[in-house]
């Protein structure tokens, strides 16, 4: 079955700032939810800043810092290495890389979930950007923590940019 086959488009969103469009999506079918952002007429030195400092965002959130309440018992607070993102890459079916993150999520679709009993979704996290339309898109797949993993690599190798 694909992955995307029962999905229905529930929401969708039109803002600009300056001259950047942004377009929201919300796809969902029974337990997964398909979230894409597409930013269009976005340079290649926006893409790049844009995704790093995304990215520098969520690492953030895992980063082990001082104890406001520095005693005895603990001294820096840390999120378990379970809970931590996996990064990987991948070449999607246009030969683009892909750099991806699979994490944890709240039922707020909050990032930085550190404990069991706030996880509600696994999620993977990634940008596509198509250079010659100057379009990028930031994809986040909301999915019940233990199937995500199975169909990881077909969603995002299956990406292209069709112009």
């Amino acid at each position: 079955m694909n992955y995307v086959e029962n999905f229905t488009i529930n929401k969708t969103a039109q803002f600009s700032i300056s001259n950047l469009q942004i377009e929201d999506i919300l796809s969902t079918d029974n337990s997964k939810i398909i979230k894409i952002r597409r930013f269009s007429n976005i340079d290649n030195k926006t893409f790049i800043s844009y995704v790093q400092d995304k990215f520098l965002q969520l690492n953030s959130l895992f980063v082990s810092t001082p104890s406001p309440y520095f005693g005895i018992i603990t001294q820096k607070i840390e999120c378990p290495d379970e809970f931590k993102p996996k990064i990987n890459k991948t070449i999607t079916s246009d030969q683009n890389e892909v750099t991806y993150y699979i994490l944890y999520t709240s039922e707020r679709f909050t990032y930085g979930v550190c404990s069991k009993d706030l996880i509600k979704y696994k999620t993977l996290f990634t940008f596509v950007y198509c250079s010659d339309k100057k379009d990028l898109y930031q994809v986040e797949i909301f999915d019940p923590p233990n199937e995500l993993d199975n169909n990881l690599i077909e969603i995002i190798s299956s990406f292209k940019c069709i112009y």
